[in-house]
């Protein structure tokens, strides 16, 4: 049996489950006999640097020269010391990495072309609608998808004729509250508006999008947005997101892939990626792309809200008994009861 160690930081406090789920579509439809083992930690929402690091300590747990290739999602790592340390463990490892979505020296890359579809969004914007003046609303500085998609956006000014002066680039986190801030300094100032704010993520789209519409400002009307990754935020936001879609299961699925041909003895290439489509809608002026059904997401959200309040009280009731364990052995008990009863189900 083969084994795969994903390690992986949580973006605050979610995890990204579809890697997990695409690794193991892809072990299922391979009929492989491996294992993966997931270490994964939420160091990154906390504000207690010693909480933090505590989470981090679950990569310290895997003798990791024990696995047959590693799968590593280090895009959420935001302590730069802890960052370097995981690298190191993986590089002493002397096993094949393969790193989602950030390019480190010597291992191998799974993810998207981050440069393609912003260009061809620029091209959009430019050609199709006529908008000339741009802002870049990015996300962080030093995360490295995020630099990959602004360094694409000053490629595409200048094939434009553009000057990055008259189009600048902004940098924030990846959240909501980004693009809050963003509109809220841009209102702010008085300064004048872009034709299009061509934002990093969904997530920075939509907190622009809900600032401008509280100010009364449109869009379309007042200036067009863009965002990437096509989350639910884009495709039932009100005006629907001009995004970037891909399969992010896909993704995890690539990971697998390299590790499979490792194994094999193929030769593999350092970059791999899957497939990513530009999806135009309203908020830069296309037509709705429809294809959503509102009622069943309205649905979805009320089903899941219902579901999350009572696991979180029985969290609450786990966190209770295991406080009393003095025994590993009641504490496995009272584990077992709780995954039991939040319906856990394997893969």
């Amino acid at each position: 049996m083969k084994k795969i160690a994903l390690i992986s930081d949580g973006w605050k406090r979610l995890i990204t489950y579809a890697w997990v789920q695409g690794i193991m579509d892809k072990i299922h439809e391979q009929g492989r006999d491996v294992a993966l083992y997931q270490y994964n930690s939420y160091g990154n929402w906390s504000k207690d640097e010693l909480h933090n690091k505590g989470e981090y300590n679950i990569y310290n747990l895997p003798d990791l020269s024990k696995f047959d290739g590693i799968v590593l999602d280090c895009s959420n790592i935001v302590d730069r010391e802890q960052f370097d340390y995981v690298i190191k463990l993986l590089r002493s490892s002397g096993v094949p990495v393969v790193s989602i979505g950030y390019n480190i020296e010597g291992f191998y890359y799974a993810s998207i072309d981050n440069k393609q579809p912003i260009i061809d969004i620029m091209e959009h914007l430019y050609h199709d609608h006529g908008y000339r003046k741009f802002i870049f609303a990015g996300g962080p500085v030093d995360n490295y998808e995020n630099s990959v998609r602004t360094n694409a956006y000053k490629t595409s000014l200048f094939r434009l004729g553009l000057k990055e002066a008259d189009n600048p680039c902004w940098y924030g986190d990846y959240d909501y509250e980004t693009g809050v801030r963003y509109m809220t300094e841009m209102l702010e100032s008085g300064a004048d508006f872009p034709d299009v704010f061509v934002c990093a993520n969904d997530n920075i789209a939509a907190g622009l999008c809900a600032t401008a519409a509280k100010a009364e400002l449109q869009v379309p009307g007042d200036f067009a947005v863009t965002g990437f990754d096509n989350l639910d935020k884009a495709a039932f936001f009100k005006p629907q997101t001009s995004t970037v879609g891909y399969d992010r299961e896909k993704i995890g699925g690539k990971c697998f892939e390299v590790l499979a041909d490792i194994w094999d003895g193929k030769e593999v290439p350092t970059y791999n990626y899957v497939t990513a489509e530009c999806l135009f809608s309203e908020s830069c002026g296309c037509e709705n792309r429809g294809s959503v059904d509102y009622r069943e997401y309205t649905k979805n959200q009320i089903v899941y809200g219902v579901k999350k309040q009572a696991d979180d009280e029985r969290l609450v009731v786990l966190e209770g008994d295991l406080s009393k364990c003095l025994e590993y052995k009641e504490m496995l008990r009272f584990v077992s009861v709780f995954f039991c009863r939040v319906g856990l189900q394997r893969i």
